[in-house]
């Protein structure tokens, strides 16, 4: 068991599974009874439930590891694969986030077009009135 390809997806399982522990050690800190007894009650068991999935989840990490680490083949294609599907998803957030720049754009043209023409309203409709006596005449006070 020998690890001949050093990779990056290696160091990203060893971050997890510290992290996993992390999660566990800080569950069983804050309430070490509940956990260590798995009483009837529904917060007790909703936190040792939460434990169980997480060294479950753990043991699974260190699955994977012990694997990448024994196949040396193993390793790079799961690093390829993963790095393929990365610029997938990379790929499909750029798309989506041209077209939220497009529709914003769209809504910025069409608010600069509809405040320029209310503007260009308002003022002919001021200039045409041009002074108070005019604006009572023009509604029929005078």
């Amino acid at each position: 068991m020998t690890e001949q390809h050093p990779s990056h997806l290696l160091a990203t399982i060893d971050q997890a599974i510290a992290a996993v522990e992390r999660q566990i050690a800080d569950l069983e800190r804050t309430t070490p009874e509940a956990v260590r007894t798995q009483r009837r009650g529904a917060h007790a068991s909703d936190i040792a439930l939460k434990v169980d999935e997480l060294e479950l989840f753990l043991a699974r990490l260190q699955q994977i590891k012990d694997l990448l680490k024994s196949d040396s083949r193993l390793a790079p294609i799961v690093d390829d694969h993963l790095g393929e599907r990365l610029h997938a998803i990379t790929a499909e957030q750029d798309t989506a986030r041209r077209v939220a720049e497009k529709r914003q754009q769209r809504t910025s043209m069409s608010l600069a077009v509809v405040t320029t023409i209310t503007g260009a309203l308002l003022g002919w409709l001021l200039s045409a009135l041009a002074s108070p006596s005019a604006v009572l005449t023009w509604i029929g006070v005078r």
